[in-house]
């Protein structure tokens, strides 16, 4: 059995490949994304669209063990590559047409000489969903197109959306607990235009900077002293604020930010499951819990993130939360930990991200910090994850503020650069003009400081993080990255920093040189061979 997602929006239908699956013909969805790693503060309007292109995707479950794929594409090609490279599809070309096979459920990205336009196939499970249509309990979208803006969810609550619905809106839940969101549709973020007094996120934005855009924008929306915020006259500097302490007093604070209505957003909630569904199109943070607690995600597509701050998954002082076999790509860190202003008084710790397909249009893919007001984050573990494409750093630990950052894991992570990797570029002013040039990411940066991201101003510290069997592939014959270590002082550095078999093209980076490794004298790491 295959079952082939029915997009019902005539206009978003591929017409760049003719694609057939075990001789079924299908077609695939267009969709818009970034074009160039090319970004800026937000300027008070939405990004250009000559900084966009499309991309498609083909969405389907299945139960047969092999498919068999033929794509005829509307161009002509030199080369096809089919990642993660870690796969093993093979892309044979006949006389333009190409064929291959794939045998597993997982996220494949058939790109033809470079990432430009690519095509994305979801190959997933069949779901075994029996969702009531109606009830109290449930919202339940249909095959078609659904417009319903910010829908906010209560306790208890099923959402489900239709393989072939397409549901232009954003999901709010605020102190609500067991919730499912599922299905195997799409949400889509397209309905929202971001506006200049709208904030990314609801929190304490009075204990801001008032050097930062986000105070900034305050004083220029908003009397700061507003109740909703925190009394910072009697504020103990490094003791944390909870903006949350009941609806009344939270919702005033939404009211008062009028955060941007976009893809997930969840506030001190607990026991949410989002499984199926792809999420696309979102005018800022794409999904996005804070002060949470067993948050889970499986089998999430992430795509068509174009618009200003459009990270992926972000973890805002959250504990016993999960992302596992996702496709995730988009314009701002992928997959983010951190701690924000007013959800401070509580640690982010124990996140597992495995299983992943990750794509980084713009930013840091694995991410924790800069924002790292919490007392610890700790206890996080990103494993079997393919980066497939990557810009400004792969994986980025940055200790902006006190956090104790301890007890990190990045295992068995596939990362890939290649010939088409462009350097980022920040667009200071209109006229900036984006110039294409190669480049390759570093490999690690990991850095502690106070500075403009901070908002406590007093340092931390990072401690016992391993690098365990991380296998790095690219165009070039030598390691073009690098590896980047500073710490503050004796008392804030990096300490008990592992590195353990770590590879270029299945060669072996066993001395700091090879590994291209900066580090002050605040560092203490060691480098080990595989065992």
């Amino acid at each position: 059995m295959i079952n082939v997602t029915q997009n019902p929006v005539a206009s978003e239908i591929c017409d760049n490949y003719e694609i057939s699956v075990n001789g079924t013909e299908v077609n695939a969805v267009r969709v818009r994304v970034s074009a160039m790693p090319f970004n800026r503060l937000w300027p008070g309007k939405q990004r250009s669209i000559d900084q966009t292109e499309y991309a498609s995707y083909l969405s389907l479950s299945t139960d047969e063990q092999t498919l068999e794929f033929t794509i005829k594409p509307a161009v002509t090609f030199e080369k096809a590559v089919i990642r993660p490279l870690s796969s093993g599809v093979i892309a044979q070309v006949d006389d333009g047409t190409i064929h291959f096979k794939i045998q597993k459920h997982g996220y494949y990205t058939l790109e033809l000489d470079g990432p430009h336009n690519a095509l994305h196939l979801f190959v997933d499970p069949v779901q075994n969903s029996d969702i009531p249509k109606s009830g109290d309990s449930v919202c339940y979208f249909g095959p078609g197109v659904h417009n319903v803006g910010e829908l906010r969810v209560k306790s208890s609550m099923t959402v489900y959306i239709h393989r072939d619905a397409v549901v232009y809106g954003s999901i709010l839940a605020v102190n609500v607990k067991n919730v499912k969101i599922t299905g195997e549709g799409v949400l889509d973020g397209s309905f929202y235009e971001r506006k200049t007094e709208s904030f990314l996120l609801g929190y304490d934005y009075s204990r801001v900077p008032d050097a930062s855009w986000e105070k900034k924008q305050m004083k220029n929306i908003i009397d700061e002293k507003s109740d909703c915020f925190t009394d910072i006259s009697s504020y103990q500097k490094g003791t944390g604020t909870f903006i949350y302490r009941n609806d009344a007093q939270f919702n005033k604070l939404l009211e008062t930010m009028k955060p941007v209505q976009t893809g997930l957003c969840f506030y001190a909630s607990e026991n949410i499951e989002v499984s199926g569904i792809i999420i696309r199109n979102c005018a800022g943070l794409s999904a996005t819990q804070a002060g949470c607690s067993n948050i889970h995600y499986k089998n999430v597509k992430l795509i068509g993130m174009w618009r200003y701050n459009s990270d992926g998954i972000d973890f805002y002082n959250c504990r016993n939360c999960s992302v596992r076999k996702c496709f995730l790509r988009t314009f701002d860190d992928t997959v983010c930990v951190k701690g924000q202003v007013g959800w401070d008084t509580v640690n982010s710790s124990d996140i597992l991200i495995e299983d992943c397909v990750l794509w980084n249009d713009w930013g840091h893919t694995l991410d924790i910090g800069v924002d790292t007001v919490a007392p610890e984050i700790c206890n996080i573990v990103f494993k079997n994850c393919d980066l497939i494409h990557n810009t400004t750093t792969v994986i980025d630990i940055g200790n902006g503020d006190r956090a104790h950052i301890h007890n990190i894991l990045f295992e068995n992570l596939r990362i890939e650069f290649s010939q088409y990797d462009l350097k980022p570029v920040i667009q200071t002013d209109e006229e900036t003009v984006f110039i294409p040039q190669k480049h390759t990411p570093p490999l690690i940066e990991m850095f502690l400081y106070c500075g403009y991201w901070s908002v406590d101003n007093m340092y931390g510290k990072i401690e016992n993080v391993t690098f365990k069997d991380i296998s790095v592939y690219s165009d070039d014959k030598d390691f073009n990255s690098a590896v980047s270590l500073k710490g503050c002082n004796e008392e804030h550095g990096i300490k008990n920093l592992v590195f353990q078999n770590i590879t270029h093209n299945k060669n072996q980076l066993s001395t700091p040189e090879a590994l291209n490794i900066s580090a002050d004298e605040f560092v203490d790491f060691k480098i080990l061979n595989k065992n």
